[in-house]
C-alpha cells in the first residue's frame, strides 16, 4: 500500500511507505473540506486498502479477496470497491465523501492492455496516481 508514513505488515509482505505531502498540495486546491488519501494494493491473492490523512497518518486498514484485474476484471472491481468502502467506513467517514479522496493505486495486471484506464474509469476517487 502506497502513500503513508508507516511500515505495514500483511503476513509475510512488508510495505515501507512514505508520503510526500507536497505531491498533494497544488495551487487552487479546495481546502474547505478535509481531504483523505485511500491507498489500494490489489493482487491475485488479496486486496489491501488504507485510509490516510494528507499528512500521512494511517486512520484504518481493510483487507479483501483477490483483485487481479487481468485475471477477472469484474470480480477484482467488486473486491476493490468492497475493500475500499470497508476501509472508508471503518475510518468513520461518510460514504458519500469517497469521491473527494485522492487514490494511490497498485493493481496486479494494470500494465496489460487497457486495464489501467478501465479500472480508473470505474472507481469513484477524484484523483489517482
Amino acid at each position: 500500500i502506497l502513500g503513508c508514513q508507516k511500515t505495514l505488515t500483511y503476513g509475510a509482505d512488508i510495505f515501507r511507505l512514505r508520503f510526500l505531502s507536497p505531491l498533494f498540495y497544488t495551487e487552487g486546491m479546495q481546502t474547505n473540506h478535509k481531504q483523505y488519501i485511500i491507498t489500494v494494493d490489489g493482487g491475485g491473492t488479496g486486496c489491501r486498502a488504507a485510509v490516510c490523512t494528507t499528512l500521512g497518518a494511517i486512520l484504518t486498514q481493510a483487507e479483501g479477496g483477490p483483485a487481479n484485474i487481468a485475471t477477472d476484471f469484474k470480480t477484482a472491481l467488486g473486491t476493490i470497491t468492497k475493500t475500499t468502502t470497508k476501509a472508508w467506513i471503518k475510518a468513520g467517514l461518510e460514504i458519500d465523501t469517497t469521491p473527494q479522496a485522492i487514490a494511490v493505486l497498485g493493481f496486479a495486471g494494470a500494465n496489460l492492455g487497457d486495464l489501467a484506464p478501465r479500472i480508473n474509469a470505474r472507481l469513484p476517487f477524484q484523483s489517482r496516481m
